[in-house]
């Protein structure tokens, strides 16, 4: 029975993996068809699910305190360490990219047209906010968490009388067409650092774990659902960024209502993001001040300017790739950690024929990923 002090860590663990992943996968579903889009996000939130469980896992069963990089050099060596460092600085500045990209869209809502200007205004307050040192980002994430679920609410809401019967076209995808799409719902779904701290939150109490993990990781999915019907009605045809196509379809007050509760939740990400990846280059690699300033003031934007502004191609190489990466990296641990016997567990013992394919299915998308880039 779930009561009110278990659901605060199913509600941290949902608002944590809700983001600017949700408007990417409208188009997605668009794409290859509702049906098609169910069950391909039925499998994600499986597949997404295991791993959160599995990086659960690992830190109930690890002595002391440690972060993604810590358990990497722990369980499979420094250079592993030094790679796991590298996969998530280069995957958190991606997300800024990515946040720099879906702002524009946003400020069109707010201004009926976006510029470098505008996107430059962004990138400075969020660049600037990043390096105060905030002690507390608590507010940030609250405000985060409400943007996304106010924009959600209000669109579902207009959407719903228009939304049955619904048109399902039921097609069988080719392997290439359903990996494509898996990658975006990956990025969308994924939770990592949410896990983390839930599990000290709950001193390690596996089966508490265990259900505000997967109820944290269903929920959204379930939110996103409610989100990409009420996209597909609305907008005709549906456009990559998801809000886009809603210009003309909602009246103009509601458009640039849903432009300011989209760009306060942008801009509070893009600072919790780089706080983070200053962490990290802080801690983990032990990096001067002025170069990590550098590089995280930088680095997403000239990675906007010289031609990073596909947002469906960002979306899906964080998730297919650097998701697809730092999975193969928690089951590889997982295996090693299981090896010492000790504490509680969350899997029990999975069979390797489990472990195997999951790595098989992240190792296509990986592939496939790089395919695409190129």
């Amino acid at each position: 029975m779930i009561n009110a002090r278990s659901l605060i860590p199913i509600g941290l663990m949902a608002g944590a993996i809700i983001g600017a992943g949700i408007f990417s996968l409208p188009f997605i579903f668009a794409q290859i068809g509702v049906f098609n889009g169910f069950v391909v996000m039925a499998l994600a939130v499986a597949v997404v699910v295991m791993i959160h469980l599995f990086y659960a896992d690992i830190i109930i069963r690890t002595e002391g305190r440690h972060n993604f990089v810590g358990f990497a050099r722990l369980y499979l060596g420094e250079k592993s360490a030094v790679f796991s460092v590298l996969i998530t600085v280069v995957q958190m500045m991606l997300v800024l990219v990515i946040y720099l990209v879906l702002s524009l869209s946003f400020i069109k809502l707010i201004f009926g047209a976006s510029s470098l200007t505008h996107l430059l205004v962004f990138w400075l307050l969020g660049t600037v906010v990043i390096f105060l040192n905030l002690k507390r980002l608590g507010l940030l994430e609250f405000i985060i968490t409400a943007g996304m679920i106010s924009i959600i609410a209000v669109i579902f809401l207009i959407a719903l009388p228009e939304m049955f019967p619904l048109k399902i076209n039921i097609t069988i995808p080719t392997v290439g067409k359903a990996l494509s799409p898996i990658a975006p719902i990956f990025f969308a779904l994924a939770g990592r650092v949410a896990v983390l701290a839930i599990v000290r939150s709950l001193r390690k109490n596996a089966a508490k774990a265990r259900k505000a993990i997967i109820l944290g990781t269903i929920i959204p999915a379930v939110v996103y659902i409610f989100f990409i019907l009420a996209i597909i009605t609305l907008s005709a045809p549906v456009s990559p960024d998801a809000v886009s196509g809603l210009i003309g379809q909602l009246p103009s007050n509601l458009i640039i209502l849903i432009g300011v509760l989209g760009l306060l939740s942008l801009w509070s990400s893009y600072i919790i993001i780089g706080y983070n990846v200053n962490d990290i280059l802080k801690v983990d690699m032990n990096w001067p001040g002025f170069f990590r300033v550098a590089a995280i003031a930088i680095l997403p934007l000239a990675f906007y300017l010289i031609g990073f502004q596909d947002f469906i191609k960002l979306v899906s190489l964080a998730g297919g790739l650097f998701f697809g990466l730092e999975a193969l990296f928690i089951m590889a641990m997982w295996i090693e950690a299981k090896k010492k016997k000790r504490g509680k567990m969350i899997l029990g013992n999975i069979p390797k024929s489990v472990i195997g394919l999951l790595s098989v299915l992240f190792i296509l998308i990986i592939l496939n990923q790089i395919y695409e880039l190129f």
